[in-house]
Formats: structure tokens, C-alpha cells, sequence
């Protein structure tokens, strides 16, 4: 909502058009949202590209990884492996499925 009204008040095109860091903490304080870092976006970022299924290749281009290693934490997180890893689960606790 606060960026919603910040859009219809502002006079430039960028959310922002000042310091960017001296901006986003005023946003946050705005927002009441402590413990919070604007490098966070990009770890929110990362995971949501991985549970939409985008190949970790991808990711890692996106984000300017220059080592893979970067991009495996978010493995854990596609929809491959966790369906692979429920079934495991599932399978040790109910038996074998078909």
C-alpha cells in the first residue's frame, strides 16, 4: 500500500530516485519491518525463480553468480526435489508406492 501511494505521489519514474539505501530504510521504518536487508531481496528472488521450476543454470545467470556453489542453496527449494523427497519420505514411512 505505502509503495502504491509513494508511486501516485512521486515526480520520477524510479522508486528510488535518491540514495537508494537511505530510501529503502525510510520505506522499511515506513513499513514497520525490522531485521531486514535489501541484500534479502535477492535471496527472496532466488528462491522464487527456483519453486516456479527455473533451471538453476538460469538462476544463477540472473543473479550474476559466478560460481554455481552460490546457486545450489537454493536447490533444496525446486519443485523436483521436493516432490523426490516426499516420495522418499512417504515411501519409508508407508511402504514402496506405485
Amino acid at each position: 500500500m505505502l509503495l502504491l501511494e509513494h508511486k501516485i505521489k512521486a515526480t520520477s519514474k524510479f522508486v528510488f530516485p535518491q540514495d537508494p539505501r537511505k530510501s529503502f530504510e525510510t520505506l522499511l521504518r515506513n513499513c514497520e519491518i525490522e531485521n531486514f536487508r535489501f541484500h534479502d531481496l535477492r535471496h527472496t528472488c532466488a528462491s522464487y525463480l527456483v519453486q516456479a521450476g527455473v533451471e538453476l543454470l538460469k538462476v544463477a545467470a540472473h543473479l550474476g553468480h559466478k560460481n554455481i556453489q552460490s546457486t545450489l542453496r537454493y536447490a533444496h527449494l525446486s519443485p523436483k526435489v521436493t516432490e523426490e523427497t516426499g516420495e522418499a519420505v512417504a515411501a519409508r514411512i508407508y511402504g514402496t508406492l506405485a
